[in-house]
């Protein structure tokens, strides 16, 4: 069975540094026990070690992220990236302006955006990026941690009923669409699991 969920913004930013930083993950960092993390780096496609883990968590945070910002950012330009930050901030939406510093902070190293380069990008003062920064990061903690108990539960009941295979990617419909993905029409990450 799996242990509880436990998730902190010193465990987030710390996968996110790994990821901008192109570095393993700490084994002790609980992203790696998530089920949405394992559900990926145990899926066919994935090779094994510690850089297919740093790919598996970064792509559960585009999921997260981008299922927010929108999927079309994950091939914009450079220029066009820069744009989107610019516009998230115009928007007046902290949460949304929190996510894109996320997103374009670490899931996009190639921009090298810090709080600095951010401030002066979109006008607004270095303390204010940096508390947007970290409240983006707790809501993607957030964000993760009811994913994730969502899937488990998922996981749970299939096991005490016994669930089909077929019934249990109808099951795991109710999860939002960014936490999972299909093949063929059937949910193989979690069967993956199941096995």
């Amino acid at each position: 069975m799996f242990a509880k969920p436990t998730l902190s913004r010193d465990d987030v930013r710390d996968a996110l540094n790994s990821i901008a930083e192109a570095r393993s993950i700490s084994e002790s960092n609980p992203l790696l026990n998530f089920a949405l993390v394992r559900q990926k780096a145990t899926s066919p496609e994935y090779i094994s070690g510690p850089y297919a883990k740093v790919c598996a968590v970064s792509e559960v945070f585009e999921e997260v992220l981008l299922g927010i910002l929108g999927e079309e950012r994950r091939i914009a330009t450079i220029a066009n990236s820069l744009e989107y930050l610019k516009q998230d901030f115009q928007s007046g939406n902290s949460f949304l302006q929190g996510y894109s510093l996320v997103y374009y902070r670490y899931l996009r190293p190639q921009l090298g955006i810090d709080s600095e380069k951010a401030a002066v990008l979109v006008g607004f003062a270095p303390r204010t990026i940096r508390r947007r920064l970290n409240d983006g990061t707790d809501h993607l903690s957030l964000d993760l941690v009811r994913r994730e108990i969502e899937l488990r539960r998922v996981i749970r009941i299939s096991r005490e009923m016994d669930v089909s295979r077929d019934d249990l990617a109808a099951a795991y419909q109710v999860i939002p669409a960014s936490t999972h993905r299909k093949s063929n029409g059937k949910n193989a990450s979690v069967r993956t699991l199941l096995d």
